[in-house]
């Protein structure tokens, strides 16, 4: 699983990206906003593949590289639970909060407290610090008990 290379990802990401874009310009009109939001994509999803396909690569385990590509996950991850609610409850909180405090608990202080930030800003920018508070905390009661 995942043993394509990182080319033949990026071909079919663009190239899907392209193709909404154009069928956006299709049916909605031919709208500024839309040539704005179609070259954002073409660039914003490149990206976001080539950071992702660390975490997938065996040889980058263990190094910075993994840590990118599984922070990219874990943002995309938070970002598109942001608009469902359980009970009055936002999922993305209630996600952010559990993984926030795994990471802690097997990373320690400051990878719990990157975490932190990194799912409080897929949130809501307001939740960064408390999130942030939360890993570091986490990370150092997980070491005394």
């Amino acid at each position: 699983m995942f043993t394509e290379t990182i080319y033949l990802r990026l071909g079919v990401g663009i190239s899907s990206v392209v193709m909404i874009s154009l069928y956006k310009f299709i049916a909605n009109g031919f709208m500024i906003y839309d040539v704005f939001g179609g070259l954002f994509e073409i660039i914003f999803v490149p990206v976001m593949i080539f950071l992702m396909s660390f975490a997938f690569e065996k040889s980058k385990r263990f190094t910075h590289l993994y840590e990118i590509g599984a922070a990219a996950i874990i943002f995309a991850a938070v970002y598109s639970l942001k608009e469902f609610h359980l009970l009055g409850f936002s999922v993305a909180t209630v996600a952010s909060f559990i993984i926030t405090l795994y990471i802690s608990r097997d990373g320690g202080v400051l990878r719990g407290g990157m975490a932190g930030i990194i799912c409080g800003m897929a949130c809501e920018t307001k939740y960064a610090p408390v999130f942030a508070l939360c890993g570091i905390t986490g990370g150092l009661l997980w070491k005394m008990g």
